[in-house]
């Protein structure tokens, strides 16, 4: 089904707190936290370059989740994050409409624990334990209800909980071969170097085609897609905590020129460079 299909609602987050005077400088701010009622599988929701980042767990039902150009089929069990900064369309099926638990937050931690445990990138988390769902997302939505005067600092610590569980269901779900964690780190060492594919074949003493069938196999992406990724990753810390200039970022990760850079940026990120700074810096 096109976009231009669909009935679309652009809709801002429901039941919002006021955040105090000084607390949205803090690494985490919650934001709000909720459980969707059944009915509200008629809601088509689009949202361009959303400030914030959104945890949702599926408890029942069956739906769709877009980020800027990647759709997922998500269903009951499922946990997926949607990004700050990013494109996110969402619909249920009207057949199997969904129920499903979130919360909403603001601050730099999010990111940070992301990046720390690996998970930058990774948005849809299938098959995950409920209880320890549940658990998590009702014990956040208690705290927002409730208010309490340290309210952030809880459910800080119980996002890290979540975002630790997300990563140990990717590792027990991800079984890679040494040959591609060779290559991976070769990729991550390198990654202000001028890299090709035929240097990290002539370093492992493997055939260009094999690499590249080998790692999109296990990874289900290209060599140089896991590069642009990481490279983009960068882009973003440096735009974000540097006055390198977009110029400047472009050079030193080796990509053409700017508007090279900028063009990548846009497709990867839903948006420019400069815009992503801008946001940043206030």
């Amino acid at each position: 089904m096109k976009l231009a299909d669909r009935t679309i609602q652009n809709l801002t987050i429901p039941c919002m707190r006021k955040v105090r005077i000084g607390e949205i400088e803090q690494p985490f701010v919650l934001l709000t936290a909720n459980r969707t009622r059944r009915s509200d599988y008629q809601r088509n929701i689009l949202r361009e370059n959303y400030p914030f980042f959104t945890f949702e767990f599926m408890e029942e039902g069956r739906g769709v989740v877009e980020i800027d150009n990647h759709a997922y089929e998500v269903k009951s069990g499922d946990v997926y994050i949607l990004p700050a900064l990013r494109t996110h369309h969402l619909y249920t099926f009207p057949d199997n409409p969904w129920i499903k638990s979130y919360f909403v937050t603001y601050g730099k931690l999010v990111e940070h624990l992301l990046a720390a445990y690996g998970l930058a990138g990774n948005f849809h988390f299938p098959n995950c334990d409920p209880e320890v769902c549940r658990t998590i997302f009702s014990g956040i939505r208690e705290h927002f209800q409730s208010a309490p005067p340290d309210i952030n600092e809880k459910c800080a610590l119980l996002t890290h909980r979540l975002i630790s569980y997300l990563a140990g269901q990717c590792l027990s779900g991800t079984r890679l071969s040494i040959p591609v964690l060779e290559i991976k780190y070769y990729i991550d060492r390198n990654l202000y170097q001028r890299l090709r594919l035929k240097d990290i074949s002539k370093t492992l003493g493997f055939s260009v085609r094999h690499i590249i069938h080998l790692f999109k196999t296990e990874t289900g992406q290209t060599p140089y897609d896991y590069l642009l990724e990481k490279r983009i990753r960068l882009a973003e810390n440096l735009l974000k905590n540097s006055d390198m200039t977009v110029s400047e970022i472009a050079a030193l990760l080796h990509f053409t020129d700017q508007y090279h850079f900028s063009r990548i940026f846009k497709t990867r990120t839903g948006t420019a460079p400069s815009v992503y700074r801008k946001h940043f810096s206030g």
